[in-house]
């Protein structure tokens, strides 16, 4: 038993080994940065691997502790993350599909789950009453914030959110939101139903929500990068679970289609849908 363990426990380190190193690094780098030592562990956690040909999650997430303080991927991406002119290209293309999607008005009052660097909220800023940019990420919020101090707009608050932790409470979390977006979030969400009834619960009846996200894909789009539940989504059976949870109006469209070099001269074409869904008044 022992030694079968070793061999798990060798392969997943395989696999995870170019994010753990770039963790590793990064560690070294702010503590010599400090001066003094800072003090930094490595974590993860193991969902599955590769065997038998099926692919399922090697690890949910890899992050490093360092003083105390939790850095995720996500938290280290953020200061280059709008450096990507397709990331830029995606959220214009998202945010015209929301716009003509819905009927927005400058009194309505939003929420953007997953709002990274605030790309799509921003978009969205002239046309919404006040948007709430949420995020489980600190440094993208980080960026945000920077952002919206330089280009001095008020109509943009941000706040640091799960809404999939188990210990989540709604307290100091407003409902009643006239539209919820969120944009290649929800691939990132192992529980989806969970996060759809919690985006029906904070829609005021009548309110809108609209998901941006992956076609059904083989697992090339991501690769290694940690924290991907699922490779995309089938539109059909999205938007069944949607109307499960008691959603109506529900459109999907082709918002942008992204390409991505997944090899040396290998190409491939990846279709992002806008899908849009209204919680009805009445189940």
């Amino acid at each position: 038993m022992k030694g079968f363990r070793a061999i798990l426990f060798i392969l997943f380190k395989l696999l995870i080994r170019h994010n753990l190193n770039a963790i590793i690094d990064l560690g070294k780098e702010r503590a010599g940065r400090a001066g003094p030592p800072a003090s930094f562990s490595l974590h993860w956690t193991m969902t599955g691997l590769y065997l038998g040909g099926e692919q399922t999650d090697a690890y949910q997430e890899v992050y490093l502790v360092m003083e105390g303080k939790k850095i995720t991927y996500f938290d280290e991406a953020a200061g280059t993350w709008d450096e990507k002119p397709s990331r830029v290209e995606l959220a214009r293309a998202v945010s015209e599909a929301i716009k003509g999607q819905v009927p927005l008005d400058r009194q309505m009052r939003a929420m953007e789950y997953g709002c990274g660097t605030g790309l799509v909220s921003l978009a969205l800023a002239p046309y919404l009453g006040q948007i709430l940019a949420a995020d489980s990420s600190a440094g993208m919020l980080e960026v945000l914030e920077e952002k919206l101090k330089k280009l001095e707009i008020e109509n943009i608050t941000t706040m640091l959110l799960d809404l999939t932790d188990p210990g989540f409470n709604a307290q100091g979390l407003e409902a009643g939101f006239d539209l919820i977006f969120t944009s290649m979030t929800l691939h990132h969400i192992e529980p989806v139903e969970e996060l759809i009834s919690r985006f029906f619960t904070l829609l005021k009846p009548g309110g809108w929500l609209v998901i941006a996200d992956l076609d059904r894909e083989d697992g090339t789009f991501h690769g290694d990068i940690p924290g991907v539940f699922h490779h995309g989504f089938d539109r059909g059976h999205l938007k069944a679970l949607l109307s499960e949870k008691g959603f109506g109006q529900i459109e999907a469209l082709t918002a942008h289609v992204l390409e991505k070099e997944i090899a040396p001269g290998e190409w491939r074409e990846y279709p992002v849908f806008s899908m849009r869904a209204r919680r009805q008044a009445h189940l």
